[in-house]
């Protein structure tokens, strides 16, 4: 059964492999490309807190790279996603936002996102 719900954690451990710490963030729907960088981000703050001017850094390259890298797809996933292209969505695909607005419009898809060169709306549903 799929929720569609994110969780964000990890563990340090010693070189033995004993445990030292552990950490983990509820984040209801996101990405996995968002799900994984929020357990980056959440270790590097465990043990960073002196710091904050690397994690400001880390904050400015996500915003600018994330759209890049969730348009070649995900990284990984717990479970299968099939796309169609959008029956309903007109013209060229700018925002994934109106794209998985429509794609929701049509009858069992959950999302969308704009793909491709020719920036074309895919709806997306679990398989």
């Amino acid at each position: 059964m799929m929720s569609g719900h994110a969780a964000a954690g990890g563990s340090v451990r010693d070189k033995e492999g004993n445990w030292i710490v552990g950490f983990y963030r509820f984040l209801d729907k996101c990405s996995v490309f968002d799900a994984e960088l929020w357990g980056i981000l959440d270790g590097l703050i465990l043990f960073n807190k002196e710091d904050m001017i690397e994690l400001s850094s880390f904050l400015i390259v996500w915003k600018q790279l994330k759209p890049f890298l969730e348009e070649m797809g995900p990284m990984s996933a717990e479970a299968k996603t099939c796309e169609t292209k959008s029956g309903k969505f007109k013209g060229m695909c700018m925002s994934s936002t109106n794209c998985a607005s429509v794609c929701k419009s049509e009858p069992g898809f959950d999302g969308g996102h704009c793909r491709g060169f020719r920036r074309q709306c895919v709806c997306t549903k679990p398989c």
